[in-house]
């Protein structure tokens, strides 16, 4: 299977488009005709190529691994992946990190999801659990008519619904290991089962970091932390190689909330 490092960009909505949704991904004409997978018989004109709306699996650094939609964005330079920031979230990963991507040929269904709400992100909502599929879960998986919405055990994702409430569940189960979409349409629909709701603490917990990403304006300051900070762990030899001793840290000084 054909892998491909790719670099995260972050994904900015601003066109009602698909770009910025936490299902989808992004990339270029050229990055994505990349992603092609070679024939068995090592024909190029046999290989399997990837267009919008196909899906792809996106492994992060922690070898943690999400499921994403392609779309093209030509804006894009060659070799970046544009993505949303709950994707990011999902992955452990923050802008500028690097992703493996790989296509996937056969899309399987899903024939049952169970998802569990975060008991937090319901506090003054006036709809019972009992009604969070039809307000909720339903319109999220049925947003787009062209293509499924991907899903993957142990994924976080968010839902806004009437007068902006937003809720957050995470899939606790889904039946087959190997099915990558949600079903909502015609007679063979995705069952969605709704279990008890958990903490924000157990949902939540590994999103608790704060990384470059989250920091704006400070590009020069963030740029010389990484070469003091990082760069001595990252690679020591480097350091042993020229003869030059690593820092042993960083003062950072300024007024408050810099």
């Amino acid at each position: 299977m054909k892998r491909h490092l790719l670099t995260i960009v972050d994904a900015v909505n601003d066109d009602g488009g698909m770009s910025g949704d936490q299902s989808v991904v992004c990339m270029n004409s050229n990055t994505m005709e990349g992603l092609a997978e070679p024939s068995e018989n090592g024909d190029e004109d046999d290989a399997e190529a990837y267009f919008d709306e196909d899906y792809v699996v996106i492994t992060g650094r922690l070898k943690l691994k999400a499921i994403g939609v392609l779309s093209t964005d030509d804006s894009l330079k060659d070799g970046e992946i544009a993505m949303s920031k709950m994707m990011r979230d999902n992955l452990k990963v923050k802008v500028t990190d690097k992703v493996n991507v790989h296509g996937i040929g056969n899309a399987k269904k899903a024939d049952r999801i169970v998802v569990q709400p975060v008991a937090e992100t319901m506090e003054g909502l006036r709809t019972g659990q009992d009604n969070l599929r039809a307000v909720f879960l339903e319109p999220h998986f049925k947003k787009y008519e062209d293509w499924s919405r991907p899903v993957w055990k142990g994924q976080i994702f968010t839902v806004r619904g009437g007068m902006g409430m937003e809720v957050m569940f995470k899939v606790a189960e889904v039946t087959d290991e190997d099915a990558i979409y949600v079903s909502m349409s015609g007679g063979l629909q995705t069952e969605i089962r709704i279990g008890p709701p958990i903490s924000d603490d157990d949902a939540l917990k590994a999103f608790n970091e704060v990384g470059y990403s989250d920091i704006g304006g400070l590009s020069e300051q963030l740029s010389k932390i990484r070469e003091i900070v990082e760069l001595p762990i990252r690679h020591p030899g480097l350091f042993q190689k020229i003869g030059v001793r690593a820092p042993k840290g960083v003062l950072m000084h300024g007024p408050p909330g810099t």
